[in-house]
């Protein structure tokens, strides 16, 4: 096929609004739309290629794959190797055994499935993973190693047969994301058989036929330019990705390489030199923009802002520039390195990469290579997870929740119930109850707040939600418990995307909802107090900007002194300001405690200071800070002297 400019020009629409998207500028709110517009490109290319080689009777399977091998690799193990400094710099125990890791799977094009593996509740800030963004190479790798023996056995039967079977697997693929976004959000998101449409659509135009006029061509090409301009500036990350909404900027695309011909508008502003020039190091650009970011943010443990975003672009096209003079575009000449040789050092990378993994992962992360007290951290900065029940951990009824009972020989007249907040103070509460002779029943379960008939909806970890707070209520009559304690991450609860209050009756959180969940909250306290049991509802706990375990260690490896963590009540109080009004809402009589109220002082909360850490992420309680906080609780409570005695 001829070459297009006009196509390098649309991958440098497509990795701009990447770069920016990532760098956290608002405006680009849907930039990682230009993973999808990828996607399409490369399915129209790679079938554009085989098919114009088997026309010509010329295809060959090892050339393909070499050719592959000379585009992909060399950019990507300069990359890789790149990153292992800094990461052996910079990086804690835990977060260098995750990069290992995903080194390990580079070089087997399957870093999606390792990242769609590691993402769950305990994982470190994504936009710290310096390879994250290989998902997305992977797939593409998965494709090209599937897709050319389909074109090679169809081929006998010409374009038009190919192009049915396509669309019959395209649907699927889609029709497969539209239940994943639903069901198994991490998997749709990563694996390849979600995201394998977008290619295919890519592959159906190169098989197709399109005779337009140069107006016709025209109007179709910015109809494209229009569709993905509005997928980039209006989507957001709450449009579930892949979906039917990602229809937008792979049709987009799509209309884009049909009419972009010579002579039409959108040909001449996609051909301009200079976003020529930007698309012909687009892969190096999105090559080296996530690890840039990510070990900014490692480093300066901060967001990018102001005139950092642009040095960050500066230091990015600076890379991305030079990776493609000086490794990416040499490397696709055999004449410059020729296939044994390049096979050869293919080779030794790969056993290189390989051996640092490993070596990383068998050593935990390597923690002596850091200041002991970072290490020692690890212990301070947790928060108790004690009868924290998962999803993972079977049905509800199954749970072994009445060995979560602290105190049995006391009379066991106080439970807490709620999500992991509860169960980071339930031990401290109990403590602190203990001292009056009282025991504690502890009802807890990750992702699930204290609500009767309400869970989030689409929710892997919320999928078992309602039935726990119906085994949690049973457990609390049964155990004749006189006052039960509702603590939750509400901010997070109340915060999601889509809320299921059963029946079917799901609603997204786009609409106000606030009257609902009172009215829910409202009908779990009747439920208790009409079997006199008194209710005390703990305020959302103070929240961290920044993971203030994470910033302490990374403060110190870097030979800083203990930094003071701190956040205005103003900002406390506006970052909870929806939960505080759906609490307030909340008509029965209760008992409520603010925690923030002893959190902060002359309106500054501190959450860290002179080697005392009160908060381990950005919001679980230490045992420091549960501690604080347990005699608090006690404090605010009203506690019965009948109870005491």
């Amino acid at each position: 096929m001829r070459y297009r400019p006009e196509i390098d020009g649309l991958r440098a629409v497509a990795v701009v609004p990447v770069l920016f998207f990532h760098a956290g500028i608002s405006t680009f709110s849907g930039g990682f739309v230009g993973v999808d517009v990828f996607f399409v490109i490369s399915g129209y290319l790679i079938t554009s290629i085989i098919v114009r080689d088997q026309k010509k009777g010329a295809f060959s399977v090892s050339n393909f794959y070499m050719r592959r091998l000379r585009r992909i690799l060399p950019a990507l193990f300069l990359v890789t190797f790149l990153t292992v400094p800094f990461a052996w710099l910079w990086m804690l125990p835990d977060d260098l055994d995750s990069f290992a890791r995903s080194v390990l799977s580079i070089p087997y094009f399957v870093s999606n499935i390792f990242f769609w593996s590691e993402i769950g509740y305990f994982n470190t800030d994504a936009d710290l993973k310096p390879l994250l963004h290989t998902w997305s190479l992977a797939v593409e790798e998965q494709f090209y190693l599937l897709f050319p023996a389909f074109l090679v056995t169809t081929v006998h039967y010409g374009a038009k047969p190919q192009v049915v079977l396509l669309i019959i697997l395209a649907t699927a693929s889609l029709l497969l994301a539209e239940w994943g976004w639903r069901n198994a959000e991490s998997a749709n998101f990563y694996l390849a058989p979600t995201r394998a449409w977008e290619l295919l659509v890519g592959s159906i135009l190169a098989l197709s036929s399109f005779r337009l006029s140069v107006q016709s061509a025209n109007y179709v090409s910015m109809a494209g330019l229009a569709l993905v301009t509005f997928s980039i500036l209006v989507f957001d990350e709450t449009v579930p990705t892949p979906s039917i909404y990602t229809l937008v900027p792979v049709l987009g695309t799509s209309l884009i390489l049909i009419g972009a011909v010579r002579g039409t508008l959108v040909n001449a502003l996609l051909s301009m030199r200079l976003l020529v020039s930007i698309g012909l190091i687009s892969y190096s650009l999105y090559l080296f923009h996530q690890p840039i970011l990510a070990f900014w943010r490692i480093r300066t443990q901060d967001e990018i802002l102001g005139f950092d975003v642009l040095y960050f672009l500066i230091t990015t096209f600076v890379c991305a520039a030079l990776s493609w003079k000086v490794v990416e575009a040499p490397m696709r000449r055999s004449s410059f390195m020729p296939a044994r040789l390049f096979l050869a050092t293919l080779a030794l990378s790969i056993a290189i990469l390989s051996l640092f993994g490993v070596h990383v992962v068998r050593n935990e992360g390597l923690p002596n290579r850091l200041p002991s007290i970072v290490n020692d951290l690890d212990e301070i900065g947790s928060w108790s997870n004690y009868c924290l029940f998962q999803i993972d951990d079977g049905a509800p009824r199954d749970m072994p929740m009445s060995d979560c009972r602290y105190g049995r020989d006391r009379n066991t007249a106080y439970a807490i119930w709620g999500d992991s907040i509860a169960a980071a103070v339930a031990p401290s509460v109990a403590a602190e109850f203990a001292n009056l002779d009282i025991g504690l029943l502890q009802l807890t379960h990750g992702h699930c707040a204290p609500i009767s008939g309400v869970e989030r909806a689409y929710h892997r970890w919320s999928s078992n939600c309602r039935e726990f707070n119906k085994v949690a209520i049973e457990m609390i009559l049964s155990n004749k418990i006189d006052t039960v304690i509702l603590m939750a991450n509400w901010d997070d609860f109340f915060g999601s995307e889509y809320l299921d209050f059963g029946g079917g009756d799901i609603l997204s959180n786009n609409i106000n909802v606030s009257e609902q969940l009172a009215s829910s909250l409202d009908s779990t306290i009747d439920i208790l107090r009409s079997n006199d049991i008194s209710v005390t509802v703990v305020y959302p706990v103070v929240r961290s900007s920044k993971d203030v375990l994470r910033y302490i260690q990374q403060s110190l490896v870097h030979q800083v002194e203990w930094p003071l963590v701190q956040e205005t009540r103003a900002n406390v109080l506006n970052s909870s300001e929806f939960s505080y009004r759906i609490l307030d809402r909340i008509s029965r009589p209760i008992t409520r405690i603010y925690p923030e109220a002893e959190m902060c002082e002359e309106g500054l909360c501190t959450l860290s200071s002179n080697g005392e850490l009160l908060v381990s992420d950005k919001i679980h309680p230490t045992e420091q800070g549960a501690a604080k906080l347990a005699k608090f609780f006690v404090r605010s409570m009203p506690i019965k002297s009948d109870i005491v005695n």
